[in-house]
């Protein structure tokens, strides 16, 4: 196939990275004139909700908005620019100062009808670090160039930059593939050649696990400042951030490492073996999809044992991590029972990135069930094949089957997989029957089967009572300076009967003064023994009667 020159060339100039606004300017090459319409992207992939990333667009030359992401341009145009606000400091959007930058190209250009197109980027002569699965090569001080395939490639690399003193990189090769660590931000406890050494024991636990990877080259992107936490994956590259200054803390650290094995995960589960909905990807508009348990929560399933396969964590530490996830999605929450696994994976659109006070009677969360049942799955499979598979074992396969290689462009790839398909082949591959069950755990409302899996795996759980308040009324309180207000009232709960709303400030029980949790048990707060709690709503200070009783599996822990 004859390849096909760079049509347009766009100039992203942030010489005043300060001014926090990035002056763009694209214009056609090869091409005739600019698309008629220049349409900008709505949201990115990984992260599924839609952004309006236009809404920080200004000052386009020469184009006549016609929709809150579109600018109609007269026939024949071949030259036009505008601004972008790049002060959102996430690992979907852009974000500039006079330290730093972190680009994310859908918040930057229009869609260019899957034309490539050639970037300069334009940073202060002193800047010497770019880093990019986009390969920017330096053409002078202050001026960097790449060449991207189309409009997927631009949106799948983000780009970091820094001043000299606020970032570095290093490279490591991880069963023979090349690995760039680079980070950029305020500080980096921890030496970034021991960050990048144990990076590389988990690349190599992933390539190992899946006997192969779906890139020839990776970028591990970082953005370290007070506060961070989160990632978002890429095909050959991921962005992840995360508070820089607790990186010497040991648990911090531990944290960080399952961030980044969660993310470098991604690059098999789910970009490249990926459902049907995600690729090639509308970007104007949600992409829906019910298989978020599988591309998310099993990918959290994971990121707890890829450290262990690497040697970075110990095995009782995975199993922990298991009982943990249930923790966080109880089995006593009313949610279990109004939102299936595939229902909350297609209203993660609506519901997921936007949780209220009625959540934990609504939603239920795809990466902390979903990894839970990755849990059962893999007890289930090892049980009924006698050892012979695993979910690391059909997980690979699965790749072998299904993945697609991180360089064929999205619209020439196979289809991705539909669960009728996907689970069809796993029980052919195996001999184990599970399509059915599996499928009854994605689409029931109901709590999964973990204690199960957890006698399997000989998991002991012990419960204790963690939040009594919780276990014996029904409502989940929040703390500020020494007052509790109630955050979520469960329903059906003793709380919900008595009365109480959210946002309700919990003055005293049975008298006694409410300060931290320990007051419930000088309250004498207890099952079957009505209560009176002084509360206050709107200004206004009233009484309400509670008869407290057990909420089973509400308010406990799991060790």
């Amino acid at each position: 196939m004859k390849k096909i020159p760079p049509q347009y060339k766009a100039t992203i100039d942030l010489r005043r990275p300060e001014t926090h606004r990035a002056l763009v300017t694209l214009e056609a090459t090869k091409a005739r004139s600019l698309p008629l319409l220049l349409t900008f992207p709505v949201w990115t992939p990984g992260s599924y909700m839609v952004r309006d990333y236009s809404r920080h667009v200004t000052r386009l030359e020469g184009g006549r908005k016609v929709a809150k992401n579109q600018w109609q341009l007269p026939c024949g145009t071949r030259r036009t620019s505008w601004e972008v606000y790049c002060f959102e400091p996430t690992v979907r959007t852009s974000f500039a100062d006079a330290r730093m930058i972190s680009l994310n190209g859908a918040t930057l250009l229009p869609l260019l009808q899957s034309s490539p197109f050639e970037v300069e980027l334009l940073l202060p002569k002193s800047w010497k670090m770019v880093a990019s699965a986009l390969g920017f090569r330096r053409a002078g001080p202050g001026r960097w160039n790449a060449v991207v395939v189309d409009e997927d490639h631009w949106i799948d690399s983000p780009v970091i930059a820094c001043a000299p003193g606020y970032g570095g990189s290093v490279t490591v090769t991880a069963r023979g593939i090349r690995h760039h660590v680079a980070w950029v931000g305020s500080q980096c406890t921890r030496p970034l050649p021991e960050i990048a050494h144990d990076f590389r024991k988990l690349a190599e636990a992933t390539i190992r696990m899946f006997g192969g990877a779906p890139f020839r080259e990776y970028w591990q992107l970082l953005h370290l400042d007070e506060g961070f936490y989160g990632g978002l994956e890429r095909r050959c590259s991921n962005l992840s951030q995360f508070d820089g200054g607790k990186l010497h803390i040991q648990k911090d650290y531990e944290n960080f490492l399952r961030l980044l094995a969660h993310e470098y995960f991604h690059s098999w589960n789910v970009k490249s073996l990926r459902p049907e909905a995600l690729g090639p990807f509308d970007y104007t508009r949600e992409n829906y999809t019910e298989e978020l348990w599988f591309a998310e929560g099993l990918t959290d399933y994971f990121d707890e044992l890829i450290p262990v396969r690497a040697g970075l964590a110990k095995e009782e530490k995975f199993h922990e991590a298991q009982l943990k996830s249930q923790e966080r999605q109880l089995d006593g929450l009313p949610a279990h029972r109004r939102r299936s696994l595939a229902e909350g994976s297609f209203d993660t659109w609506i519901r997921h990135y936007r949780p209220d006070e009625d959540s934990d009677n609504t939603d239920v969360c795809y990466y902390r069930k979903g990894a839970v049942l990755g849990w059962c799955w893999d007890a289930h499979l090892r049980k009924h094949s006698r050892g012979r598979w695993s979910l690391e074992k059909l997980l690979r396969a699965a790749w072998k089957k299904f993945g697609v290689d991180a360089y064929v462009p999205l619209r020439d790839a196979r289809k991705g997989y539909t669960r009728e398909e996907i689970l069809s082949w796993a029980e052919g591959k195996t001999g184990v029957k599970q399509a059915a069950l599996v499928e009854a755990w994605v689409t029931g409302r109901k709590p999964l089967p973990w204690r199960e899996a957890a006698k399997f795996f000989r998991v002991k759980p012990k419960e204790k009572i963690a939040d009594l308040f919780l276990h014996l009324a029904g409502a989940k309180l929040e703390w500020k300076s020494g007052m509790a207000a109630i955050g979520k009232v469960i329903s059906e709960s003793a709380a919900e009967a008595a009365g109480l709303s959210p946002k309700d400030e919990l003055i005293a029980v049975n008298g006694w003064r409410i300060r931290e949790g320990e007051d419930f048990l000088k309250a004498r707060l207890s099952v079957g023994r009505d209560a009176e709690l002084l509360l206050q709503r709107a200004g206004k200070v009233f009484t309400a009667k509670i008869r407290p009783r057990r909420h089973q599996n509400l308010g406990v822990s799991y060790t």
